[in-house]
């Protein structure tokens, strides 16, 4: 590193399959260069830049889901189960 930069590491937890994925570091809009490595848990990105306060934004390719495929699909067939017992006791009245 040069005199007055900085740098920081970013340690992010990892889902299964996600290592290895694409993605990107701005720092003030700008691509910046960054170390990468992982192990079976976590992600880590090492990134340098200039003394100062400084906009970073990290993208990467992998969305982690707000609930669990399998949770989604056990709601959907509750819903479609009381939608049916409803839609039978209005038709029953």
């Amino acid at each position: 590193m040069r005199d007055n930069d900085d740098a920081i590491n970013v340690t992010n937890r990892i889902e299964v399959g996600d290592s290895g994925t694409a993605r990107a570091v701005l720092v003030d809009d700008v691509n910046a260069v960054y170390g990468f490595s992982d192990n079976i848990t976590h992600t880590c990105l090492y990134i340098e830049y200039t003394q100062g306060t400084h906009d970073v934004q990290i993208y990467g390719t992998w969305v982690v889901p707000e609930f669990p495929m399998s949770m989604i699909q056990i709601l959907f067939i509750v819903a479609t189960i009381v939608a049916v017992i409803s839609r039978k006791k209005v038709k029953k009245a």
